[in-house]
């Protein structure tokens, strides 16, 4: 069946449901959307769906032939064949070339299976569209939602998350141009209706269909800027030409600046406003869009007016206002078909430069304007088909990187600072979507320009130089490519005569520069810029204020030490900085609530605690815990978490204040296992948000993924530790600065219990395991009353009161009652401790014991020894022979001497001598802490 003829069954399959629909007063003329068909059956859900069929009871004509001059405008269209990458999202827009349209559906289709819906749709402007469920896809169809005639709408089409059927996308859409004008499932892939068919219908007067719209990315190789070298988004005045890629007797044009009426461009054939051929972009007063116009001025009026051209000769891709700035992008032919009023794109004319206010009457024209800037008309004549000031890469611009982009090598001032309080940051990566280009973020505290220069040896001379300037006359900031000469006086620094870099953003606020740009690895310009994949030394500058046009690189002085690299790097694989699973996430809010708290003195507000730390989780990536650091200190804050309460084995985050600079970093470390020295990790598993030191005070915020890459030295924040809380002096004697060693600056410097940092809710005081804490009480004191006070009463009585009570054997009886009594409770806390290790999930332990330091490794060794004794002794005494026995001093030596001294000795130097007594007096409590034993005895 031929294409007219299923047209003319479909349109007999509508109007029979639209009488349907007509006893129902249901639909709209315009309608696309399922719901006008709420009371019939299935035949309208596919009509709908799957063959693209205006929804109406009004549509009594058949649609039209060809795309009327509505087309899809996308990089899947007209660059890549349909051919996406899974996951990503691609820009869309259908686009009324010549008249607007009221109603449309959209569907992403499979080359190969037209029946597969692919993707998803997002609507950019949800007051316009809307996605609907089709073919089992929710979001896969979006059409309108408005009546209000549109010449551009723009969506999201998210590409499915795995490939499916060929791998290739078809864009297949319906529009209505009104109730009688509508054209039916267009395939953006196919040869659309040329203007000459259309200019039969009464559509448009041009030669030839319009092209493809360039690129998002597309370089411009003439370029005017006001000021002179800004970034195009942050421009007064932008205006840049090129040729079209598919077809080279078109120009394409791209015009943007800060205007609220209008901006343009004119081609005169003298440095004058008069006879002048204008393009520009116009807003129209009375519903705030914008125009694409073709228009004139006049040969000779007042004020050179400005006049519409009879022939609109110009072919628009998309323009829009935003915050102040209009932007546009159009085509226009080199040659075109009015000989009076277009002038041809391959003379020689002067161009002039304008933007303006909102302008009056109708059609609207581009006002009169003052001179804005200076100059308004070049200085000298060019040819719009050939003029190039701006380099031709091998390839379009990549993309920007993202804002918590990971850079895969940073060199910063003084070392380890936060990025947003470095005098001097420079951060290389390779570009995501385009491994040909590296991404440069520079960024420091400066009043003119920030720079990294690549150069041969550890000098200034014959470096090639990237950078970020301020240009005087403007306050904006320009990215430069520029040139340190071979040899001359200061190593003067110059412009490349081509420019081979691609911003992305440049801005100054508070005595800081920041920009981000890209650059190939290797260039066209094989003279003044060095391929990316050799191996140079960086020298690192940032300086005043420059001076001549086009500004440059001031000289400058030895800014920090040293003011360049001490070896040689390769910009497109050098690496000093850990890769994440996946980027870094946002930070928190500054009033964000954290899940658990931790503060010394118990319960203060965190403005005056002397220590603080929150927990929480990140709000916009679950894989990653947030943490915030505060307290009283001059050097250092951190938290450590432990296998036990202890600090041997402890991953720990903390704050540090560098010595040389007073800036705060933020540092992944660990305490080495057996000591309790700390070091930095191999791998920095830290995202830093801020950090700052003011008036005695350290604050710090930052994230970490709860289960990272390096299993040697981070602890899945998922599991259950001791919480070590600390903070000290100001480190020294270690490059970089590690968390010093520093005494119980609070009680207790570990947190009671276990707790998990991934989900605990609470604060500090909460107990994770209560029995196991009370059993390591239970434990000390015991030992310490059987050993220390029963053992030795019982050693006493044997030893020294024999000849004193020796009536009825009453040194005996004490002795035996002191020496039972000491084994009772030795036992009872030798099960206590084992208890007591059976109910915590520690790791280094032997069995039910910890054995994580030395100090572990002692206290277990000496305690088995002494409980042997203790239990062996009345074992002994119950085989010793009558006194007066000729072998009796074996049996005294062995249970007086060798057992029960031995026994008594080994208490007490353990006790005292290798344990160690710290006595912590607060008032009139005193507690003392027995290293070897867990808790406070």
């Amino acid at each position: 069946m031929g294409r007219t003829t299923a047209a003319l069954v479909a349109v007999l399959l509508v109007n029979l449901v639209s009488l349907t629909n007509a006893f129902h007063g249901d639909g709209e003329s315009w309608s696309f959307t399922k719901h006008t068909y709420g009371l019939s059956l299935d035949v309208p859900a596919k009509l709908v769906c799957e063959y693209l069929w205006p929804g109406s009871h009004s549509r009594m004509v058949a649609p039209r032939d060809g795309n009327g001059g509505y087309v899809i405008r996308s990089a899947l269209v007209d660059q890549l064949d349909g051919k996406y990458i899974v996951g990503h999202q691609y820009t869309v827009d259908l686009v009324g070339l010549v008249n607007p349209y009221e109603g449309f559906i959209i569907q992403a289709r499979d080359r190969w299976n037209e029946g597969l819906i692919l993707g998803s749709f997002i609507p950019l402007d949800t007051s316009k569209a809307q996605t609907i469920h089709c073919l089992g896809n929710d979001h896969g169809t979006v059409t309108h939602n408005s009546k209000d005639p549109v010449s551009v709408q723009s969506f999201i089409w998210q590409a499915p998350p795995t490939l499916e059927g060929s791998g290739k996308v078809d864009f297949v859409y319906s529009v209505m141009q009104s109730s009688l004008q509508y054209w039916v499932r267009i395939n953006a892939s196919s040869p659309v209706l040329t203007y000459k068919e259309v200019q039969a219908d009464g559509v448009s007067p041009m030669d030839a269909p319009c092209p493809s719209a360039p690129a998002a990315n597309a370089v411009y190789r003439f370029t005017a800027t006001n000021p002179p070298n800004c970034v195009q988004s942050s421009c007064d005045y932008f205006l840049g030409i090129r040729t079209n890629d598919n077809d080279p007797t078109y120009l394409d044009f791209m015009l943007e600046g800060s205007a609220n009426g209008w901006i343009g461009v004119g081609f005169a054939p003298g440095p004058a406003m008069a006879s002048a051929d204008v393009l520009g972009c116009i807003m129209v007063i009375t519903t705030g869009n914008l125009a694409i116009v073709d228009a004139w001025n006049l040969p000779a009026s007042p004020d050179n007016n400005n006049v519409r051209d009879d022939i609109q000769n110009v072919c628009p891709h998309s323009a829009n206002y935003s915050n102040g700035r209009i932007q546009c992008v159009f085509s226009r032919q080199i040659i075109t078909n009015d000989t009076t009023q277009d002038v041809p794109m391959n003379g020689s004319y002067y161009l002039l430069y304008g933007r303006g206010e909102k302008p009056t009457g109708s059609p609207p024209t581009l006002s009169y304007h003052t001179a804005q800037f200076t100059p308004p008309i070049s200085d000298n004549p060019i040819e719009p088909d050939t003029a190039s000031n701006t380099p031709i890469p091998t390839h379009p611009c990549p993309s920007s990187p993202a804002a918590n982009a990971v850079y895969r090598f940073t060199a910063t001032n003084p070392p380890n600072c936060v990025q947003s309080s470095c005098d001097y940051f420079l951060g290389i990566r390779t570009n995501d979507n385009d491994p040909t280009y590296l991404d440069f973020m520079l960024e420091g505290s400066t009043t003119g320009w920030i720079g990294v220069g690549f150069a041969p040896a550890q000098a200034m001379a014959s470096a090639d130089v990237l950078g970020c300037i301020m240009v005087i006359t403007t306050g904006n900031l320009a990215i430069v490519d520029a040139w340190n000469l071979p040899a001359s006086p200061d190593n003067n620094n110059v412009r490349d005569d081509i420019q081979n870099v691609c911003p992305h953003s440049a801005s100054y606020s508070n005595g800081r520069i920041q920009c981000v740009f890209s650059r190939q690895i290797i260039t066209n310009d094989t003279a003044q810029d060095v391929p990316m994949n050799g191996s140079y030394y960086l020298l690192y500058g940032r300086g005043e204020k420059p001076t001549g046009s086009p500004p440059t690189l001031s000289y400058h002085t030895a800014q920090f030490t040293p003011p360049i690299s001490d070896n040689p790097i390769e910009p497109d694989t050098a690496s000093n900085t850990p890769i994440p699973t996946h980027p870094c996430p946002s930070s928190p809010a500054a009033n964000a609530v954290y899940r658990f708290t931790a503060t010394n003195p118990p319960n203060c507000v965190q403005s005056s605690c002397d220590y603080f730390l929150g927990i929480r989780t990140n709000d916009n990536d679950p894989t990653y815990l947030d943490f915030m650091l505060e307290g009283s200190a001059t050097g250092w804050i951190g938290v450590g978490f432990a296998p036990a309460q202890a600090m041997p084995s402890a991953d720990v985050l903390g704050c540090v204040v560098l010595a040389t600079s007073s800036e705060v970093a933020i540092v992944d470390a660990w305490n080495i296992v057996g000591g309790y020295i700390n070091v930095r990790d191999s791998i920095q598993n830290v995202c830093p948000h801020s950090a700052s030191y003011s008036n005695g005070r350290i604050q710090c915020v930052f994230s970490r993924q709860i289960v990272t890459n390096d299993t040697t030295q981070d602890v899945p924040m998922n599991g259950s530790y001791y919480l070590l809380y600390g903070r000290g002096e100001i480190p020294t004697g270690s490059s970089p600065p590690g968390l010093t060693f520093h005494g119980a600056q609070f009680t207790p410097p570990f947190s009671d219990g276990l707790v998990d940092p991934a989900t605990f809710e609470g604060n500090s005081s909460g107990e994770v395991d209560e029995l196991h804490s009370v059993m390591v009480r239970v434990h000390g004191v015991v030992m310490t009353v059987a050993f220390s006070i029963f053992g030795v009463i019982g050693i006493f009585f044997a030893a020294w009161m024999k000849p004193v009570l020796v009536q009825d054997g009453c040194w005996f009886q004490i002795h035996r009652a002191m020496m039972i009594a000491s084994l009772l409770l030795g036992v009872f806390g030798f099960i206590c401790i084992f208890v007591a290790h059976r109910h915590a999930s520690f790791r280094g332990y032997y069995g039910l014991v910890p054995l994580d330091n030395p100090g572990d490794i002692i206290h277990f060794t000496w305690g088995i020894a002494v409980m042997a004794m203790l239990v062996a002794n009345p074992i002994i005494a119950l085989f010793r022979c009558k006194p007066n026995a000729p072998r009796r001093w074996i049996y005294n030596l062995i249970h007086g001497v060798i057992v029960g001294l031995l026994f008594e000795l080994l208490v007490c130097i353990h006790d005292y001598h290798l344990a160690g007594v710290r006595v912590h007096s607060t008032g009139q409590n005193i507690s003392i802490r027995l290293r070897g034993v867990q808790g406070e005895h």
